[in-house]
């Protein structure tokens, strides 16, 4: 008989200390926090109900001046790209001195615990709290385009299935995401607290967002052959 605890993430068998120590990090569904196709679901549902509720509170209402959260927000972001950079910049080299190509992209029977996974790990939360963004605009009453709304909310299960499935190119991926990610939140926090240069920042941005669609490019050759 389906019960309603069924239908609920299993949150009473989350290990918590495998957020804040890598050394017990080990993606194990059910039991590392966030895990679980559930989770998923779950993650979907409440922001497109939160998205949906502020949008109906603030129909007769003035935009609410977020510029304070919003800096703090870009901030963070800038914060965690930066260590996301630093963490896989160095699991990568170390990679790179211990496997060969073929095994930088196929599976590993040491994947499931360790430095590696638990960057993707990061990099996977990280993209939780970025759904944080769409809420901001929301408030300020801003036009919430399906890029707004829908790139992390996508990202999510795609990271979710690195780590299901031991890919151990992920770390790669956090790499060339977190290094250009961390010029592209630069400039939103930069644009938010001197609009008036937003021409001149959004200049020098452009070649950062060609590097990553390039790169993101390279990083899928090796599956042709792989």
């Amino acid at each position: 008989m389906l019960s309603i605890n069924s239908l609920f993430p299993p949150v009473n068998k989350w290990e918590w200390k495998q957020i804040i120590n890598p050394n017990f990090f080990s993606w194990t569904v059910d039991k590392t926090p966030l895990s679980g196709y559930k989770s998923i679901i779950w993650l979907w549902i409440t922001y497109f109900s939160v998205i949906a509720i502020i949008k109906l509170y603030m129909r007769n209402k003035k935009p609410f001046n977020m510029n304070k959260f919003t800096s703090f927000n870009n901030k963070v972001f800038i914060a965690w790209s930066i260590i996301l950079t630093v963490l896989s910049g160095y699991n990568l080299f170390d990679k790179l001195s211990k496997f060969n190509i073929i095994e930088i992209y196929c599976e590993h029977e040491t994947t499931t615990k360790g430095l590696w996974p638990y960057i993707t790990y990061l990099y996977y939360l990280n993209k939780i709290y970025q759904l944080t963004g769409s809420i901001i605009l929301t408030f300020k009453k801003k036009s919430l385009r399906h890029y707004h709304i829908w790139r992390h909310i996508y990202a999510i299960p795609l990271i979710y299935s690195w780590l299901n499935n031991r890919m151990n190119y992920s770390t790669l991926a956090v790499f060339v995401n977190s290094f250009v990610h961390s010029f592209l939140y630069i400039y939103s926090w930069k644009i938010s607290v001197d609009v008036d240069k937003a021409p001149f920042y959004k200049k020098k941005i452009i070649f950062f967002q060609s590097l990553h669609l390039l790169l993101s490019f390279a990083i899928c050759i090796p599956h042709v052959f792989f």
